[in-house]
């Protein structure tokens, strides 16, 4: 990003570096405009859970405009940095807001396996008794006879 604005200063210093960031942000907005996450069911925690993803994409993608324009506008106006601190600040920060971002549906994707995991097992013990019942049935109908 840095290196992107550096470049554009060193080959044509007169260029207008808002015009190449808002042409950048209009990118990334159409980008966004095309992924579009929505559930049409009849489940509404599915519909929430949809949600929740189509609203984590959007806070990325909005995280990855602002670095980016602002790494090219910088790097346009201050060509002569050294950007490896700067570089190194923002991947800490980009990965510390993901992890934030994601955290929330990683939760949600590890609470359905558990729910689901529970499902099965209440199954698997609701068919046991559920046998029990019957052998007991045809024990009780064997003996009558």
């Amino acid at each position: 990003m840095f290196s992107i604005g550096k470049a554009a200063y060193q080959v044509d210093n007169t260029q207008n570096i808002t015009e190449i960031s808002d042409n950048i942000s209009i990118i990334f907005d159409k980008v966004r405009e095309e992924v579009n996450i929505t559930y049409d069911g009849e489940q509404r925690a599915v519909g929430k859970i949809f949600n929740l993803i189509d609203h984590t994409v959007d806070y990325l993608m909005n995280i990855f405009k602002e670095v980016t324009t602002f790494g090219i506008e910088y790097g346009y106006n201050n060509p002569d940095h050294n950007f490896n601190f700067y570089m190194k600040f923002i991947v800490i920060v980009l990965f510390i807001n993901i992890f934030a971002a994601l955290f929330m549906p990683i939760l949600i994707i590890i609470m359905l396996i558990v729910m689901f995991v529970k499902w099965i097992k209440e199954k698997k013990i609701y068919q046991k008794a559920k046998q029990k019942i019957r052998n007991i049935r045809v024990k009780r109908s064997k003996s009558c006879r």
